[in-house]
């Protein structure tokens, strides 16, 4: 009991003053009737699963939602570069980090997946300095994936490369006809379309036109964006 008892200092101190004595007694119950050994076989997974989750919590308890998303989005870019350019192994860190976000964080980051109004195409088009280069970045990754689809060396990785090369190119067309009426969200969509073309290296023109889109979307923050009225 008294080993549990320490084990709860890997909780945020407000969590513990409100669930400590509870657990410890209920950790206790479990000793009473289902014996040591299968008492700390039940609780150590979530006790790992519960700390990571209390302490992401407690850690991101003053960050708002857009810079939660930012955060995560941030995480994405940085996991998926060194993947491609260093390599797998140093990768795994931040893709098990990446994870650990995702879930733990899926209540804020489903705001990703909510509607809301969208600008018509030629108003987000001339919206903002950086906006025609995004455009033109979208629209390098859909022909990207027609090439792919056709002249791809495996039916599977045609599909795979295919898809994620259009996925990205109409998610920097959907974030630029929100950003008018939700800036965060839209800023959200652009930046994780802008990756793919990042992670080209060898090719000079689409990495360049990203950090473009990096610096513009950086440079006029994510604050709420002057009133748009939805088109009719």
């Amino acid at each position: 009991m008294s080993v549990y008892r320490r084990l709860l200092v890997l909780y945020p101190r407000s969590f513990r003053r409100d669930y400590g004595e509870p657990m410890v007694q209920l950790f206790g119950d479990r000793v009473r009737d289902d014996g040591r050994a299968r008492a700390w076989a039940g609780v150590l997974p979530d006790l790992l699963r519960t700390v990571t989750k209390e302490r992401i919590e407690a850690a991101m308890k003053h960050v708002s939602t857009n810079a939660r998303i930012l955060i995560f989005t941030l995480l994405v870019a940085v996991t998926m570069v060194t993947l491609v350019v260093v390599g797998g192994g140093l990768a795994i860190p931040g893709a098990v980090v990446l994870v650990v976000v995702a879930v733990t964080q899926r209540r804020h980051l489903g705001g990703l997946l909510r509607g809301g109004h969208r600008a018509p195409f030629l108003r987000s088009l001339v919206q903002t300095w950086w906006a025609p280069v995004a455009v033109a970045l979208a629209g390098f990754e859909i022909l990207f994936a027609v090439q792919v689809v056709l002249h791809g060396a495996n039916l599977p990785g045609r599909i795979i490369g295919g898809s994620l090369a259009a996925a990205s190119g109409l998610g920097i067309f959907n974030g630029l006809m929100r950003r008018p009426f939700d800036r965060a969200y839209g800023n959200v969509f652009v930046l994780l379309g802008t990756l793919l073309p990042m992670l080209i290296f060898w090719m000079l023109v689409p990495p360049l036109a990203a950090i473009v889109v990096w610096i513009g979307v950086f440079s006029g923050g994510f604050g709420a964006p002057s009133v748009v009225t939805p088109a009719r």
